[in-house]
């Protein structure tokens, strides 16, 4: 009796946990004028995908849609490599001040991203004349703090019998980092571009910051703004929209996902 208890609190949850996904699967096929009054007719009346095709023809979401693409990848990219060679410097290299510098990276890794705006606003946007620009939205989130304390730690425990065996077959540090050490941290560098898309692909403060035209919007920025004028008369427009903007999460989590569970897994064992 009592496990039938708990399975029945348990399907109660999950069903409570997953209805905001089916809300945003089912709603954009819902047609024209759907509100959130309409809540019986969820499962009911016809279903249509005009919905997409007047988010194409009433907006620029396909705009904002590449501006996003182009964002994420560019920042994943250079973000994880960035992070997996500066992990490489700090824990297989020896220079003054090396421990100094790790702890002020360490510690600045605790600090709001809020509480620096303003001085990035300064540096980005007015030193370096990148204010409205795609770059500008790029720059700041080159230097990934977390992805590069969790590589770090994974170096760190890497035998050094692996660089050492490289350097007798004459290699250099970079050589090393690229031959050896990267392929060794596929997984947990993979893990850690995952998360650097995602907090691309969601970011929204800095590019409202520092983006200012209509075209060059990414999508957190440019949803709200085009939300404002549907929701109260018609709900399955920006969901359409909402269902499209998350997808590419989705499927980018789907892809790695084994690599995600494996080093979740590790850490766990660890």
């Amino acid at each position: 009796m009592k496990k039938k208890i708990w399975i029945s609190i348990g399907v109660i949850l999950a069903l409570l946990w997953i209805f905001p996904i089916i809300w945003l699967i089912v709603v954009p096929f819902k047609p024209r004028g759907f509100s959130a009054s309409s809540l019986d007719k969820l499962f009911t009346g016809g279903f249509t995908i005009n919905n997409f095709q007047r988010l194409i023809a009433e907006s620029q979401f396909i705009l904002w849609f590449l501006n996003s693409v182009v964002i994420a990848v560019i920042q994943t990219v250079l973000a994880t490599s960035f992070a997996s060679f500066v992990a490489y410097v700090f824990s297989q290299m020896k220079f003054p001040g090396k421990k100094f510098l790790y702890a002020l990276l360490f510690i600045s890794f605790m600090v709001p991203g809020e509480a620096i705006l303003i001085p990035l606003f300064k540096i980005v946007a007015i030193d370096m004349n990148l204010s409205n620009s795609i770059i500008g939205v790029i720059i700041p989130a080159i230097t990934n703090i977390f992805s590069f304390v969790i590589i770090k730690s994974f170096y760190d425990s890497i035998p050094k019998a692996y660089k050492e065996s490289a350097q007798i077959d004459g290699a250099g540090n970079f050589k090393i980092w690229y031959k050896v050490y990267l392929p060794m941290s596929f997984g947990i560098t993979m893990t850690m571009g995952v998360l650097n898309f995602i907090g691309s692909w969601n970011s929204y403060t800095w590019p409202l910051l520092i983006i200012n035209s209509p075209e060059k919007y990414t999508l957190p920025i440019a949803l709200p703004q085009f939300q404002t004028a549907y929701t109260a008369i018609d709900l399955a427009l920006p969901m359409a929209a909402n269902l499209l903007a998350t997808l590419p999460i989705i499927i980018f989590f789907l892809i790695f996902q084994k690599q995600i569970m494996e080093i979740q897994m590790d850490g766990g064992i660890k």
